[in-house]
């Protein structure tokens, strides 16, 4: 879970992060918060 999805950082780590994961078998799900607190806490 991340404030936003949409800056250059979190793209870039995403895009990492997702790579490396298939390479072992796995699926990445996000969730961006959108920087509001209330969607953070479900």
């Amino acid at each position: 879970m991340v404030e936003s999805i949409s800056g250059s950082f979190f793209a870039a780590l995403a895009r990492v992060i997702e790579s490396e994961a298939d390479r072992y078998g796995y699926h990445i799900v996000y969730c961006s918060t959108e920087n509001n607190a209330q969607k953070g806490e479900s």
